[in-house]
């Protein structure tokens, strides 16, 4: 292949640029120099935005350089919001899908082919020591019976070492956010992100290498209990917080505001600490 960068194609272009071959910039600045060679004598383009190729090119390079922070990666587990159960199968479907990109992906089945047994579904109704508004139990109880009514087994229980998971997520999240986070959400944020960013950076404890070392294992043991204890139960269900968001912000006085959001979130808290993407399933039985 030439050393010409713009005699390449684009798709060995795209090659070299994601295995690190060559850089963006360098790839526009070979394309920019040829019409500068050649088009005095053309005179066939009229405008080069030259300025304009290289700054996105170096937008390009630099977040290549830069994989997000590890525990960001590993408490990922955004999934489609819907409004009825086969919207949510489509979204997940398309979500889930492999992508060479990501190197968290495996290939978890969406339909198990046991959940007419009936399907168990593990429900997690109630936290110790963490209070829940009426209105998030009210919406659980009726989330149960519309299951039941399906044809699902529920059954409530209380996953080992749920509150100790939310403390770690906590404790290794913001850690991690207090250095790849905070300086972007001070530049750019809102006032209102930028309080509840600091709230929840100052009210957590601040840890070492070695202290971050062994969270990790912790971490490890966790998981291993929590699967364990869900083997059997393909699907679970729990309420997203505690309370609703407007409940929390309400508590009085500064610390007690932050704590409250922090305890409305466990539930939230202990989903993401899982290692496989806690998204919402589309239920075969379940009414569309």
């Amino acid at each position: 292949m030439s050393n010409e960068l713009w005699r390449w194609d684009t798709q060995g272009l795209a090659h070299a640029v994601r295995n690190r071959g060559i850089s963006s910039r360098e790839a526009v600045a070979s394309c920019l120099a040829r019409p500068d060679a050649i088009n005095p004598r053309l005179n066939a383009v009229v405008d080069i935005l030259a300025d304009q190729a290289l700054a996105d090119a170096d937008k390009a390079d630099a977040a290549a350089k830069e994989e997000r922070a590890i525990i960001a990666q590993l408490a990922s587990v955004q999934g489609p919001l819907a409004r009825s159960i086969r919207d949510l199968r489509i979204g997940l479907r398309a979500m889930a899908a492999r992508d060479a990109r990501d190197p968290w992906w495996v290939p978890a089945g969406h339909e198990h082919g046991e959940e007419r047994r009936p399907c168990r579904i593990a429900m997690v109704a109630e936290l110790p020591g963490v209070a829940r508004d009426e209105a998030v139990s009210q919406a659980l109880r009726q989330s149960v019976k519309w299951l039941e009514d399906a044809g699902y087994k529920v059954e409530e229980v209380t996953p080992p070492l749920w509150n100790e998971s939310a403390d770690l997520w906590a404790l290794l999240l913001f850690n991690e956010v207090r250095f790849s986070m905070m300086p972007a959400i001070e530049a750019h944020s809102d006032e209102a992100t930028k309080r509840a960013a600091r709230a929840m950076v100052e009210i957590t404890p601040a840890i070492d290498f070695d202290g971050f070392r062994h969270e990790m294992a912790r971490r490890a043991t966790i998981l291993r209990e929590r699967m364990r204890s869900c083997w059997h139960r393909p699907h679970g269900a729990s309420p997203f917080r505690s309370m609703p968001t407007s409940m929390a912000s309400r508590r009085c006085g500064r610390f007690s505001q932050r704590t409250a959001r922090y305890s409305s979130c466990r539930f939230s808290a202990c989903r993401a600490s899982r290692c496989r993407p806690a998204s919402p399933r589309g239920f075969p039985w379940a009414r569309n």
